[in-house]
């Protein structure tokens, strides 16, 4: 009888480890590492591309039991987001050691109380070589690194060396809470082998068991949150984990273990139904039926949120912030689709004209009227030249169009770009143009925005404050476009208690004006928008029908609703 399920994740272990754990009513979930790859030419300089392979829910578990060994890679389809290469005519590539450094600093990342697992069959070192590393100036840089096998960057960190052997001895000091781990390293010592020796980092690391000569072979250790165990390379990995999980560990007095593996070890029976009171029994099932309401709620949530999630609509609109490239392209024609825009075409980059290529997305507005648009994803700010690019392709589109007698037709360039897009959107640069560059888009009648901003767009429509017609229309000027031409920004001084009554100071933002009939739009910081209805508008503590600038005083309004983490206000025009 168990209302609390342990977690267990494996990594790069024998498939039937999981199933038999499972028997013993443990979650286990199993994963594979990269580890050793194949190359497909005898070529030294090949890219070998490869995902990093943490499970996403390492950070959930209670128990990670990892192996070093280095075993062919199963699943990986060269289309990774890691590039590597070897410098030598070798015919693999071993990147156990990079698996190892990642897991190593997912685990570091949270803080979750946990027990890491790690049988080491070897102790070696690897010089990696990645390449095409995209940084956040844009420019692709190489990068050689070294990383043992136990996922550390430097020998001092891992405190390790290679040693091999097969004659397993019990340390003769030993933590008495330890005993029941280092006697049963010492029964599977059978065609068991070690290949790492250790040394003891401080008095929260204890040696599980020795070599012939005396060296470290296999140590419990304390780091932050962590309870580290590193074994010798067990023969019988399932019998032993078997063995350590549901009779070992559950009766070593460290409450990490006793807490986690309380309905394990030789009392466990003390928890079934014969043994416990009718009413214990009663409250039992009713935690085993709540659970179960609970976890089928929320596999129902969670089916929800994936299918909105994955909707084409929501997933261009992310797609607006992260990509480059052809999937850029296409989330900006989508949104181009969306506001209204018809007319549209993709022509084929893949076509040089004049050294020049054909721009990303053509809109034909009219007979006489096309806009030209480039659009770009970037880990930095852009250059002049990527401003104008646009405006290189309409100007040959214009003298083309000049020769074939076509003299008043408009090409209209416009700059599109998803600037610094490893950062989050609102830690960048907005806008990320220069004032010279702004200007030099006006001289040449060229319109700039940014992905950011169409996101924003996107929202707005979304909340009924523009239309997508109006949306159109913004595409239509010069310089940075403002899509926000309707809207008024106020400048609030004051913010009641109760949070529907706020007062703008209305000298600060001249320009805005207040009537009674309007509306007061709030822009929150998650992005969303609010479109409120004003109460009362009152100046001087007067009822009023309108506000402005010359009323000199603040304006207090009443609005509809109450909206929470407010970054900016503003009225129509």
């Amino acid at each position: 009888m168990n209302t609390e399920k342990v977690l267990i994740q494996l990594i790069n272990l024998d498939d039937c480890i999981e199933g038999a754990l499972v028997k013993e009513n443990f979650e286990v979930y199993d994963s594979e590492i990269n580890g050793l790859l194949s190359k497909t030419k005898d070529n030294p300089n090949e890219i070998i591309r490869v995902n990093k392979l943490t499970p996403a829910n390492i950070h959930e578990m209670d128990y990670i039991v990892i192996s070093n060994e280095s075993r062919p890679a199963k699943k990986n389809t060269g289309k990774g987001f890691f590039q590597f290469t070897t410098k030598d005519n070798s015919k693999f590539i071993n990147l156990t050691s990079f698996d190892m450094l990642h897991i190593m600093d997912s685990l570091q990342d949270n803080t979750s109380p946990q027990c890491i697992i790690f049988f080491a069959q070897k102790y070696y070192s690897s010089t990696l070589n990645r390449v095409n590393i995209l940084y956040r100036d844009g420019e692709k840089k190489d990068k050689r690194f070294t990383v043992d096998s136990l996922g550390y960057q430097s020998f001092e960190e891992s405190n390790a060396k290679s040693k091999v052997g097969s004659i397993f001895v019990e340390p003769a000091h030993q933590d008495d809470r330890l005993t029941g781990i280092i006697k049963l390293i010492k029964k599977y010592e059978t065609n068991s082998k070690y290949g790492v020796a250790y040394t003891l980092n401080d008095n929260l690391s204890r040696a599980l068991m020795l070599s012939k000569s005396k060296e470290i072979i296999a140590k419990y250790e304390v780091i932050n949150s962590k309870i580290f165990l590193y074994l010798p390379d067990i023969h019988n990995k399932k019998e032993f984990l078997l063995e350590l999980f549901t009779s070992v560990l559950p009766e070593v007095d460290i409450p990490f273990f006793s807490d986690t593996l309380k309905n394990f070890g030789r009392f466990k029976w003390a928890n079934d139904y014969e043994y416990i009171s009718h009413e214990e029994k009663l409250k039992t099932i009713s935690i085993q039926k709540e659970i179960k309401n609970h976890n089928d709620r929320l596999f129902k949530l969670q089916s929800e949120l994936n299918e909105i999630s994955q909707r084409e609509e929501n997933l261009w609109v992310k797609s607006l912030l992260v990509d480059q490239s052809d999937k850029l392209v296409t989330s900006v024609y989508k949104f181009l689709k969306y506001i209204g825009f018809e007319n549209i075409s993709l022509p084929d980059d893949s076509v040089s004209v004049d050294g020049l290529f054909e721009e990303d997305i053509n809109i034909k507005l009219s007979e006489n009227f096309s806009y030209i648009i480039e659009c770009k994803g970037i880990g930095g700010t852009s250059q002049d030249s990527d401003c104008s690019q646009p405006d290189k392709i309409a100007l040959r589109k214009r003298d083309a169009a000049e020769r074939s007698g076509l003299l008043d037709y408009t090409f209209r360039a416009i700059y599109i770009v998803n600037h610094q897009r490893f950062k989050a959107p609102e830690e960048r640069d907005n806008p990320p143009f220069k004032g010279s560059q702004i200007d030099d888009a006006r001289i040449a009648n060229r319109g700039m925005t940014t992905c950011y901003e169409l996101f924003k767009v996107y929202n707005m429509i979304k909340a009924e404050i523009l239309t997508p017609e109006e949306a159109r229309d913004c595409f239509k000027q010069t310089g940075l476009i403002n899509f926000r031409k309707k809207l008024a920004p106020l400048y609030c001084d004051e913010k009641f208690p109760g949070g529907k009554i706020y007062s703008f100071d209305l000298k600060k933002t001249p320009t805005a004006r207040i009537v009674k009939t309007g509306k007061i739009i709030i822009e929150d910081n998650e992005n969303h928008w609010h479109v409120l209805d004003i109460l009362s508008l009152e100046v001087n503590n007067k009822p009023v029908d309108e506000a402005t600038k010359d009323d000199d005083a603040s304006a207090g309004v009443k609005v509809s609703k109450l909206v929470s983490n407010i970054k900016n206000f503003y009225t129509f025009v």
